[in-house]
């Protein structure tokens, strides 16, 4: 079921509210959970600033073990500027214990909830609830104390109408599967994030395994973090596509290379849209064929080029073209042709 676009709250996170067909459902729990490194706390945080600046929503962000300052500082190398933030009274960062924050849960006048409701706060971020199995009798998650202590702390959020967020560390003597399943069975939404090694590179993955009250594309994803800027979710290749998407189509139209002797050869040029592969040994001008294909479009047809390099550097692309007469720098400059350049080694093919 696809819930009405009013009723979905966007992440603000890049690539994931198209995953989830929008959003996430308003005041739903979101669980997420991982091992070490894989992204939860920065997407707890992105999650919070972009409510902030992008949807006018107020949020809180709770903290165990990292300092407030520490926070501040790492979220500054993405251009989040939290310490304005919370000049400006659109966030506040706490900073506390497991076992203080379960007496508030358990007080009826609670300081957090206060402070909550005094801002307008909107979202919530609580990050390492695995450390709350300490504020629940010594970490017995098997008797029901942590799972108690949780739904306590969905209920209070709840009745504040705050959408919250919450990372869980997975792999760790904290996070017992007793913990990991209850945290799960009683969040709305939970998104899995992995962190595995791929020869000598990291690769970062999210799945949505859950989500209450709506529909979602399933599957492993591939997340990034991307310097300055902050996560970046890219939908995985082989999900299919949705009904009511848009559909792939042939086309009848042909749009000429520029080689007029090869353009003659395949009956006119290429059909648009479709897919063209040159193949031949190193040398044979495979290279420059495809770049005459990109300055046709961009000088004589006003149809912006893509050029993706997984061998040569786009400064070498640049100079060999210019030594056959093909000025493709001042395409490049004027953003008519885009060249891209990834190394195979490093290649996501979700990303590329």
């Amino acid at each position: 079921m696809v819930m009405p676009k009013a009723d979905l709250i966007k992440t603000g996170i890049s690539g994931l509210d198209s995953i989830l067909l929008g959003g996430i459902p308003r005041t739903n729990v979101i669980l997420v959970q991982g091992v070490t490194g894989s992204g939860k706390t920065l997407m707890g945080l992105e999650f919070i600033y972009r409510g902030m600046v992008e949807y006018n929503e107020p949020g809180l962000v709770v903290v165990f073990e990292t300092s407030p300052d520490k926070l501040i500082r790492d979220a500054a190398e993405f251009g989040w500027n939290l310490d304005e933030m919370q000049q400006q009274k659109k966030l506040q960062i706490v900073f506390t214990s497991p076992q203080v924050l379960d007496q508030e849960l358990r007080s009826p006048d609670s300081l957090l909830l206060e402070a909550a409701t005094e801002m307008g706060a909107k979202r919530i971020f609580v990050d390492g609830i695995g450390l709350l199995v300490s504020a629940s009798g010594g970490g017995d998650s098997e008797r029901g104390g942590f799972r108690e202590l949780l739904q306590q702390l969905m209920e209070s959020l709840s009745r504040e109408n705050l959408t919250a967020m919450l990372s869980l560390e997975v792999g760790s003597a904290l996070a017992s599967i007793a913990t990991v399943e209850a945290s799960d069975f009683l969040a709305d939404t939970v998104i899995q994030l992995g962190r595995e090694r791929h020869g000598r590179h990291t690769q970062r993955s999210l799945e949505v395994l859950k989500s209450r009250g709506q529909d979602f594309d399933g599957g492993e994803h591939t997340l990034q973090i991307i310097a300055g800027q902050g996560l970046q979710v890219f939908r995985r290749v082989q999900a299919p596509l949705r009904v009511n998407a848009k559909q792939p189509t042939s086309s009848t139209m042909r749009s000429v290379i520029g080689v007029e002797a090869v353009d003659t050869l395949i009956g006119g040029g290429i059909f648009d849209g479709s897919t063209t592969m040159v193949v031949g040994v190193s040398g044979v001008g495979k290279t420059v064929l495809a770049t005459q294909i990109l300055r046709e479009g961009a000088l004589k047809q006003k149809k912006r080029g893509l050029l993706i390099s997984l061998d040569e550097h786009p400064a070498q692309i640049i100079r060999n073209a210019q030594t056959l007469g093909l000025n493709l720098e001042e395409q490049v400059a004027d953003g008519t042709i885009q060249i891209l350049f990834g190394g195979p080694q490093e290649l996501h093919v979700d990303a590329h």
